[in-house]
């Protein structure tokens, strides 16, 4: 007879809560009738009412929807949220952003010397962060929906690899946009135009164990290459699951999400939550889950 597995005594998971795509905008305005603003303060109170223990939280790009300083100040009084938890913020840009704008609100923000949103940020003594700015400018333009990382991105992420490897941390890297194709064809026109650059660099780091993308609206995961990737789904909208359409713009109000990646000294694992379909504080034991064998069963054996 088969019998439990006795749980790990070891050192509990570091957690890191992930959200994406927020796409903020001035009050009053919506995206396919959703208030953006109102989708990812729910999203918030759900992730640190389940998960305050979380060591921070990382927003990866399309903060918001048109670059304007007045969506980042109401993404900013959001966030206070997270902060009087104690749960450290960190932000990346997308398409969708305008740095300079960004800049004007988050001003500690940390920046390149080149002028770009990146950094390092180590969880625990075994994992480190590489936050990447992928977004095309300057010039900021709303017809540049694609992904870009210029020369000094390239060479300041090169630098921070290396200093990975010989301080041996398992390196997860966030962007953006995805630098590889998905199967979505609309959105994988928009995708990091020099991705197979980029890859060819993070294949030659045996440290670089996870990537994590955002742009797309959907949960999906897989391997590229031999390196994990993890892309989350919006809290606001999502994209719809179709594989032939060109169109960028496919919009549907699927149930917002958010991740949450739980690291151990040898692992990497990646949940989802879709947080409008988990009520806090909700019974989910369901005997009708239970095979009929076991029910009414003191023991398993």
């Amino acid at each position: 007879m088969s019998q439990l597995v006795a749980l790990s005594d070891g050192p509990s998971a570091r957690k890191v809560l992930v959200m994406t795509d927020i796409h903020i905008r001035s009050e009053g305005q919506k995206i396919i009738q959703l208030d953006p603003l109102e989708k990812f303060e729910m999203a918030l109170c759900h992730a640190l009412a389940l998960h305050k223990d979380a060591d921070c939280l990382i927003l990866t790009g399309d903060l918001a929807h048109s670059g304007k300083v007045i969506e980042y100040q109401r993404l900013n009084n959001a966030l206070q949220l997270a902060r009087n938890a104690g749960v450290a913020v960190h932000l990346m840009i997308g398409n969708h952003d305008n740095r300079e704008n960004f800049l004007q609100v988050f001003r500690d923000t940390p920046v390149t010397s080149s002028g770009h949103i990146q950094q390092v940020v180590d969880i625990g003594s075994t994992h480190r962060f590489i936050l990447l700015d992928t977004l095309d400018g300057p010039p900021f333009s709303h017809d540049k929906n694609w992904g870009i990382l210029c020369p000094e991105r390239i060479t300041w992420l090169t630098e921070q690899l290396d200093h990975a490897e010989r301080d041996e941390k398992a390196v997860i890297v966030l962007l953006h946009h995805p630098p590889f194709e998905l199967g979505t064809p609309g959105m994988d026109l928009i995708r990091l135009q020099n991705g197979n650059e980029l890859m060819d660099i993070l294949v030659q780091y045996k440290s670089v164990q996870q990537i994590i993308c955002g742009h797309i609206h959907r949960t999906i995961s897989g391997n590229i290459r031999g390196k994990a990737f993890a892309i989350f789904k919006s809290p606001c909208h999502q994209l719809p699951l179709d594989l032939k359409s060109t169109d960028c713009s496919l919009s549907t109000p699927e149930p917002g999400a958010y991740g949450i990646l739980l690291l151990k000294s040898d692992s990497i694992v990646v949940h989802t939550e879709d947080f409008e379909l988990a009520d806090i504080g909700k019974d989910f034991s369901c005997k009708d889950a239970i095979p009929e064998w076991q029910i009414n069963t003191d023991n398993i054996n």
